[in-house]
């Protein structure tokens, strides 16, 4: 597994580029992508995939009873990973 701390020096090593310059990107980066798709966008950076936000279902059931129920709306992230990542991948 790499930490974002490997993959920042793996960045920074293979561009030639200041570990620290790198940290601060990646860190805005984030910080764009959780802002942005917290407002209801979607990202779709192309060759890695799309950031989607839904409205999670308001109905669920207990589990282990069949009973239904209304719970708080929140918002979901899911991820689709991109064709041409899914095909490096085979």
């Amino acid at each position: 597994m790499i930490l974002k701390s490997d993959f920042v020096r793996l960045v920074a090593k293979k561009g030639g580029y200041n570990i620290c310059d790198i940290e601060r990107v990646f860190d805005d980066m984030l910080n764009v992508i959780s802002e942005t798709v917290a407002s209801g966008e979607t990202i779709k950076l192309v060759g890695l995939g799309t950031f989607i936000s839904k409205d999670a279902p308001t109905k669920t059931t207990r589990p282990g009873t069949t009973e239904v129920f209304e719970k708080e709306p929140t918002k979901i992230v899911k991820f689709k990973i991109s064709h041409k990542l899914r095909d490096s991948l085979r």
